[in-house]
């Protein structure tokens, strides 16, 4: 779709559309629920969502400190 590119190394044209930066386009992840997910997937996904990018904070932090 429009809003996806999983061979290009350009950033979004919708992002840019929305006027996110390239650099934060760049490393986007495109995620889509539809009516066949239940509120449980939901949830789940969500909650391994918050740890890995509680693990990737966690991680930029050593490697600036180091």
């Amino acid at each position: 779709g429009a809003a996806c590119s999983s061979h290009s190394a350009k950033a979004s044209a919708t992002l840019s559309a929305m006027s996110v930066s390239e650099s934060l386009s760049l490393g986007a992840v495109r995620v889509s629920l539809g009516p066949h997910n239940s509120l449980d997937e939901a949830s789940r996904f969500g909650v391994a969502v918050s740890q890995i990018t509680d693990d990737l904070k966690n991680m930029a932090a050593i490697a600036i400190s180091a």
